[in-house]
């Protein structure tokens, strides 16, 4: 099956998606989506801030695929971002901004998603992990696992936290206030009790072995890379010329940050530098009085230090397990793709791999995703086309995940129906993977994060209820943000990669200020 849009053999209409029913020559696709990896999984040098992590397999793809170093989440948080990749719905036409149901969304459930186009198209449709936030087995012709995000510690009656983690940060419990090295240990030194784990899909605790490292169960990422290259192995062998789309989504690094003890080893507390900061760098943001209660970025940040004898300690021990299970999900990644090049797979499968968005680790103060500054935006986007050359494949044009939905309509081929009502405003980053092609427009990036306030306090944009959200715009050079109460702040890249300085309100950037505005207005209305 070589790379090509093939021969239309009849058309049908499915979910607003005109798609041929028959094709020959299509190429297969697999987008590895995971959760909470921020750009430390880019593969690339100069996106890892912290130089110390080791992504071997990530490192490695990007030698082969086309990396886009400034790519972005749309929503930083995970169903709705999900749901945006996956049906190609912008947040501010779904108005889905919450980690609620997808598919009890009107506008979601009318759009359908690449699952339901490619199946269409007469693509057989695999995943297993998290894909969508919440499962829908009905998107799926065989599916692994469910989302898990086990191990987690159990005490006999409930999932807590690991006993070692101190207080008060403990207090977040099982998921957020809990990271280490996966071990067997005692939990009541008298008792001589030892550690129990579980896992937990489908609303259904089960036991989690673990002895040592080479006496242990398998992780739920690890299930679902073993299961995906199982699946890929047979899907290589089993004769049959429909091509496939196969969604596979890992869990690490979201919390808790428990991997097996080997990739903690990688980095011992003191081994890698801390993320650079500024002190007092939130003093000029507004994120957090947009909120009556603390923003659990902020309230995550200021747990974890009071729980350790200095802000450096603690920084130290959730960036240890961060990294740690960075580490642990690209061994999962590399299962896959050493499967699909072991495979003359490798010749005819398109390969994308991304997050859902960023996460940021201690950078203004914040541990945690939820916010529109750039680390909790940013995202690693690695895309392999087989045959299509790789000689610039770094890109530093502006994209996000809404894009890949339109992309991957293009390189299959896929044809949106004329009578389709679904508005879909991706666009395709096909131009940018053809190293010869030219772009007239500038790419922008739009992100939102949902406002607790439900009427707009900006009484210039009282008439347009669906802006009373808070939103980012992220140019080549700047990112603009204006929260719902019409605060804003604004960001020199070129000058000011960390984001310390907020421009907004300073007179000599007072044009460049309002010209912002009014592109994000301008990309809002469309």
């Amino acid at each position: 099956m070589a790379l090509s849009t093939g021969v239309v053999a009849s058309v049908v209409i499915f979910l607003g998606v005109n798609v041929s029913s028959a094709r020959i020559d299509q190429p297969n696709v697999i987008l590895i989506v995971c959760d909470d990896l921020n750009r430390l999984g880019s593969g690339v040098s100069g996106e890892k801030y912290i130089s110390a992590v080791k992504t071997p397999h990530l490192d490695a793809f990007a030698e082969t695929a086309t990396v886009f170093t400034r790519a972005y989440a749309n929503v930083s948080l995970c169903s709705p971002s999900r749901a945006s990749l996956f049906t190609g719905v912008a947040p501010q036409h779904s108005q889905f901004y919450s980690n609620t149901v997808w598919w009890r969304n009107a506008q979601l459930a009318e759009a359908g998603t690449l699952m339901d186009a490619f199946r269409a198209a007469g693509y057989r449709v695999f995943g297993t992990g998290k894909i969508m936030h919440h499962f829908r087995k009905r998107e799926w012709d065989a599916f692994g696992f469910q989302v898990d995000y086990g191990p987690m510690v159990w005490d006999g009656t409930n999932r807590v936290a690991l006993g070692s983690i101190p207080e008060p940060f403990r207090s977040e419990g099982p998921i957020g206030g809990s990271f280490g090295p996966l071990k067997k240990s005692a939990t009541n030194s008298e008792a001589l009790l030892e550690t129990q784990w579980v896992c937990r899909s489908a609303g259904i605790n089960r036991p989690y072995r673990y002895e040592n490292e080479s006496n242990r169960d398998r992780t739920p990422d690890e299930k679902s890379a073993i299961w995906a290259k199982n699946k890929i192995d047979q899907l290589a062998t089993d004769g049959t010329d429909s091509p496939f789309f196969f969604a596979i989504g890992f869990v690490r690094p979201h919390t808790p940050l428990h991997v097996p003890a080997r990739w903690f080893d990688l980095y011992s507390p003191d081994s890698f530098s801390l993320p650079v900061q500024r002190k007092h760098d939130r003093d000029d943001t507004y994120l957090e009085q947009q909120f009556t209660t603390l923003h659990k970025g902020f309230y995550r940040y200021q747990q974890l230090i009071s729980s350790y004898q200095t802000e450096e300690e603690g920084l130290r021990a959730w960036i240890q397990a961060y990294l740690a299970s960075v580490s642990a999900v690209d061994a999962c990644i590399g299962v896959v793709v050493d499967a699909l090049k072991s495979q003359d797979l490798w010749q005819n499968t398109i390969l994308i791999i991304t997050s859902d968005h960023g996460y940021q680790l201690g950078q203004k103060e914040f541990l945690f995703k939820g916010a529109l500054w750039e680390e909790s935006m940013r995202i690693p986007l690695l895309v392999r086309v087989p045959g299509m050359p790789v000689e610039k494949n770094h890109i530093d044009t502006p994209v996000s995940l809404i894009d890949i939905y339109p992309t991957l309509v293009e390189l299959c081929g896929l044809t949106l129906s004329s009578s389709n009502q679904v508005k879909r405003v991706g666009v395709s980053i096909e131009p940018l993977l053809n190293p010869g092609s030219q772009e007239k427009e500038e790419r922008m990036a739009l992100g939102v994060m949902q406002s607790d306030v439900v009427e707009p306090l900006d009484e210039r944009w009282m008439d347009e209820p669906f802006l009373n959200q808070h939103w980012t715009l992220r140019t080549d050079r700047w990112r603009y943000i204006r929260y719902q109460d019409g605060s804003e702040e604004l960001y020199d890249h070129q000058t000011d990669p960390h984001e310390w300085y907020n421009l907004a309100g300073d007179l000599a950037y007072m044009e460049q200020q309002k010209e912002l505005a009014q592109q994000l207005r301008k990309v809002l209305s469309k």
